[in-house]
């Protein structure tokens, strides 16, 4: 892309192709970097949240495809970069910690705590207590809808019921002093969060996936990142935790050092896309991250350009976003690469391969 607002679409594999006409989306309305962005909504009205990045930026904007048109549609109440964030089914973009800087310069810095949420970038909650430290460069991850079984307190027969509950973590990080490689677990309904096993190495800026190994395992892969004592090293070792036991072991290290790179969820699995090396180079590759055998692979289909990106956000968005003569593209997985300030933005790879096609908002 040609400039450091630029935003472009693209998907992991290679069946399909994206039209040049819609590679490249519109240019977003300022330069942020470390921003907070997400597909909010639900089912195939997903439609991607982009809030705050950059010093004194509290505006969250939302793209609409039938404009191509990036739109202001709320404020946060400060503004907030470098934050732990995700999307979790029913609540929405959660942002937990981060750091808050005004418009001097130098700009004034506070690390945070707090989390708050947004459906649609208009109404921000507080419902999620906040975190037990003030930490930025923290990653968040939400895994959905776990099953519970609980026993029914009564006074003639006690009886088990199942129910669904929501759980954050919030992993890693910097307060200012030091790395942290705390780990901090939120259910829905509880009062406050819970602090389970540190990760082996302090890492703030680390990229975190999701894995479905099966319908009662799931594990959080935390790669890379800024550790190394207090030097700005970046890491390639890679770290599992295991949400069973709540303890986290070593992994196949990452093929690169990387850091403020991104992950993507890919299937039962994730990509991770851009980052920098140990150099402060952008990367401009994704490599795949194999549920099975723990393994990385370099996915060649969906590279970026030769200047790479970092400290970007990235999150998959429904394909029905787009319509081909009135009938909907079936679902696959596919980016916003929303802009930022620390380097030109990554060329979109190609989406799908069809003719007559026409942004909409169905």
């Amino acid at each position: 892309m040609e400039n450091e607002r630029s935003a472009g679409i693209f998907s992991l594999t290679r069946s399909d192709q994206v039209p040049e006409c819609l590679r490249h989306l519109a240019d977003f309305p300022a330069c942020i970097a470390a921003g907070q962005g997400a597909s909010v909504g639900s089912g195939s009205a997903k439609m991607p949240l982009v809030c705050g990045g950059g010093p004194d930026n509290r505006k969250c904007f939302s793209y609409c495809p039938s404009k191509n048109k990036w739109t202001e549609v709320g404020t946060m109440p400060q503004s907030r970069m470098h934050a732990g964030h995700a999307n979790l089914d029913g609540v929405g973009l959660v942002m937990a910690g981060g750091l808050s800087a005004d418009g001097a310069k130098p700009p004034k810095k506070t690390f945070l705590s707090d989390v708050i949420a947004t459906s649609y970038g208009k109404r921000f909650q507080r419902k999620i207590p906040n975190l037990p430290r003030k930490v930025a460069g923290n990653c968040l991850v939400a895994v959905d809808k776990e099953k519970a079984v609980k026993q029914q307190e009564s006074k003639t027969k006690p009886s088990l019921y199942s129910y669904d509950y929501f759980q954050l973590y919030s992993i890693g990080g910097f307060d200012g002093r030091a790395y942290s490689g705390y780990t901090f677990r939120w259910r829905s309904g509880d009062r406050r969060w819970t602090r389970l096993s540190s990760m082996r190495v302090r890492r703030t800026a680390p990229a975190c996936g999701l894995v479905t190994k099966s319908s009662t395992r799931r594990e959080i892969v935390a790669v890379g990142g800024f550790g190394g004592g207090m030097g700005r090293q970046a890491l390639r070792t890679v770290e599992v935790l295991d949400l069973r036991m709540g303890r986290w072991r070593f992994g196949t290290s990452f093929p690169l050092e990387v850091t403020a790179a991104i992950a993507i969820p890919n299937g039962y699995s994730f990509s991770i896309a851009g980052g920098r090396d140990d150099r402060h180079r952008p990367l401009g590759t994704v490599f795949d991250y194999s549920a099975s055998t723990g393994s990385w692979a370099k996915n060649f289909n969906a590279g970026f350009d030769k200047e790479g990106v970092y400290y970007h956000t990235a999150f998959t968005v429904p394909q029905n976003m787009y319509v081909i003569n009135e009938y909907a593209v079936p679902d696959i997985r596919q980016l916003v690469i929303p802009p930022f300030a620390a380097s030109p933005s990554p060329a979109p790879v190609p989406l799908i391969r069809r003719r007559r096609w026409m942004r909409s908002n169905t």
